[in-house]
């Protein structure tokens, strides 16, 4: 009778070990599925860090030009400087236009004067 209970006993585990063995199939399968998605997820994010590659590499060319155009642009107070500047030359102009008539002007008078016309 010891044999018989041991060997129900054997087919119960027996059973119970195949039982196991299908879950373990099972949970095999699903845990494939999960890779699956996972490798999935992991290509998805290759190519999101591809294009945060190229945004960085846009990013960095524009602070470049940024750089570039801050280097050689003029602010308000070189364009007022140089508007000052100008000022001053044209009134110099202006100046010196005047004297230049006067002058002519007077050399005709001091020309009569003398009689050289």
């Amino acid at each position: 009778m010891n044999e018989d209970k041991i060997i129900k006993k054997l087919e119960d585990h027996d059973k119970k070990f195949a039982e196991n063995g299908r879950r373990f199939d099972e949970h095999d399968k699903r845990f494939d599925e999960v890779d699956k998605k996972l490798i999935k997820i992991d290509k998805r994010f290759d190519e999101v860090d591809k294009q945060f590659d190229r945004v960085i590499a846009k990013i960095v060319e524009h602070d470049d030009r940024l750089d570039r155009i801050e280097e050689n642009m003029a602010t308000k107070q070189d364009i007022r400087d140089i508007h000052d500047t100008l000022d001053k030359l044209v009134h110099l102009a202006e100046k010196k236009d005047q004297e230049l008539t006067f002058m002519g002007e007077r050399v005709k008078r001091i020309e009569t004067a003398v009689g050289l016309t």
